[in-house]
């Protein structure tokens, strides 16, 4: 095992010689071994712990363990203690999100601040096969099919090509102890149900799922990579730049077969959805305009017109995972708290609008008006014009693009604060509530 990590270290250009590695340690399992690993394999390492403070008991005991590991080792051992839960509500965020942000902020100032070469974190192969189901639950095919990077800039994952199995026989051989996670073993989070209902399943009946998974998601990520550069020097040769920025795509480059994956790959980066990206690829409506905050796009006869907006016209767009919530933003004059309820807990159905979730295609956005617009009302067959519900409540054509609205992948739910469509109606059979609150500043 450690020939293989010492191959696979070679193979991503990260020598003993190329300085010290940071290495991401909670004192469990797989970040223990990779201690391990790298010290035996003569890297220069140092560690770094972050206490989120959620689980006090436990977490003593993970410092304590860290301690003893640094001191074994003789190594240097950083820890961060941050006030996990008041971060999170300061800033509207779900506890999982806010650890995250913590985490990889106290990373990159060490980084800064010590000059080490590299950041390494502990996920491994079967990380890497539940990322791959969790993504294809929420609909994103290319993050399900690509898996974890390898290597980001400075971030590593040496332990990506190896399972979990291998790294629990490799412990006890080297007599490793480590910190368990009691949250681990709750099925509270999508990544716990996936690890402990469908993986166990989809490897008894293909042993080699992680092997195979691995070498799928090397080849296309490799495949996206070239296609991205592909698309890119398609856009440099045929549009129209200015100051570095794309401000004008003719269709004269509709009959090349790079022109629809060149569209998808831009306007992802604009911050478009797909049903927006195919809105904008299939409309002949001359004026049309679609808005996302990073750029505004007009349809004109030769061609798209690109603008990069102002912050006044176009607020927000914003992607919300599931994983994300509870969320506060701000959009125009609106303060907007959305949250998930549980079965279990008591609704004011006078305050806000509720959603049943079970049907929903996550990441949600909250975005501004879009030519074309439409969704489906309470009391009415078919679908209306977004437009004209903004019309109907004297919204001046300049107020449009700061109205709110809610949409998931598929369809609009809600025009905040004037309507809300008949989609995703609680019932009680509802299991999980997504709840929408709002205020308004004048």
């Amino acid at each position: 095992m450690e020939l293989k990590l010492k191959q696979y270290m070679e193979s991503l250009g990260v020598m003993p010689s190329n300085g010290k590695i940071l290495v991401a340690c909670s004192g469990g399992l797989d970040s223990s071994v990779l201690v391990h690993m790298l010290y035996k394999l003569n890297y220069k390492t140092a560690l770094a712990h972050v206490n989120f403070g959620l689980r006090p008991d436990e977490n003593s005991r993970e410092i304590q363990k860290l301690n003893e590991l640094a001191e074994k080792l003789n190594l240097e051992l950083h820890i961060y203690e941050p006030k996990t839960l008041e971060y999170a509500n300061e800033n509207g965020l779900s506890i999982q999100m806010a650890a995250r942000e913590l985490r990889y902020s106290f990373f990159e100032t060490l980084l800064q601040a010590n000059e080490y070469a590299f950041l390494a974190t502990a996920h491994q192969a079967d990380d890497n096969l539940e990322n791959f189901f969790i993504y294809t639950l929420r609909g994103n095919m290319n993050a399900a099919y690509g898996g974890i990077a390898l290597k980001n800039k400075k971030l590593i994952r040496p332990l990506l090509p190896f399972s979990r199995e291998e790294i629990l026989n490799y412990a006890g051989i080297e007599k490793i102890s480590w910190c368990e996670d009691s949250s681990n073993e709750k099925d509270d989070y999508l990544r716990n149900r996936v690890r402990h209902h469908i993986l166990p399943g989809i490897k008894f009946y293909y042993p080699n799922v992680l092997q195979d998974y691995y070498a799928l998601s090397q080849d296309f990520s490799n495949w996206l990579y070239h296609l991205h550069a592909q698309c890119q020097q398609f856009l440099e040769k045929h549009s129209t730049y200015d100051a570095g920025e794309i401000t004008f795509i003719p269709y004269s480059m509709k009959e090349n077969k790079l022109f629809i994956p060149a569209m998808n790959y831009l306007f992802k980066t604009y911050g478009f959805s797909k049903q927006n990206i195919s809105d904008i690829i299939q409309s002949k409506k001359i004026g049309a305009a679609f808005h996302s905050s990073k750029r505004s796009i007009f349809v004109e006869r030769k061609g798209l017109k690109l603008q990069n907006p102002s912050v006044n016209q176009h607020p927000i767009l914003q992607n919300i995972e599931f994983k994300d919530l509870p969320k506060t933003i701000r959009f125009g004059k609106f303060k907007i708290k959305i949250k998930i309820l549980d079965a279990f807990e008591q609704i004011n159905m006078d305050k806000g609008w509720f959603f049943d979730t079970k049907n929903m295609r996550f990441p949600i956005q909250v975005r501004s008006y879009a030519q074309g617009d439409r969704m489906t009302l309470f009391g009415l067959d078919g679908t209306k014009k977004v437009s004209d519900i903004l019309i109907d409540n004297k919204v001046e054509n300049l107020e449009k693009p700061l109205i709110p609205i809610l949409s998931d992948e598929n369809s609009i739910f809600g025009l905040i604060p004037y309507r809300r469509s008949k989609l995703f109606v609680v019932t009680d059979n509802t299991l999980s509530t997504l709840h929408v609150d709002w205020s308004k500043s004048e």
